[in-house]
């Protein structure tokens, strides 16, 4: 079974933020045909070799060391208005 709020394929219509304004709108999705598509992706050049430094174990092992486990003791108290604004799904 899939739950979701929103369900919208990468390549359609979808929420964009207007940088002057700061205001959400809906973008145009894109209409070429599916194999096109999938042809820019695979043409893509992928990330530059200083980019994927964060697959590097090392670092991911230290960040991990140094946050886990959590500190006991209270936590911060969650506030109203989260980013999901209900619990339905359709």
């Amino acid at each position: 079974m899939l739950q979701y709020q929103t369900l919208v394929p990468p390549w359609g219509e979808g929420l964009v933020v207007d940088p002057d304004t700061r205001e959400t709108k809906t973008g145009a999705a894109d209409d070429r045909p599916a194999g096109e598509v999938a042809a820019d992706i695979t043409a893509s050049p992928g990330l530059e070799l200083e980019d994927l430094s964060a697959d590097e174990p090392e670092k991911w092992l230290a960040l991990v060391a140094r946050v886990w486990p959590p500190e006991p003791g209270p936590r911060s108290r969650m506030w109203a208005g989260g980013p999901v604004p209900s619990s339905r799904f359709t």
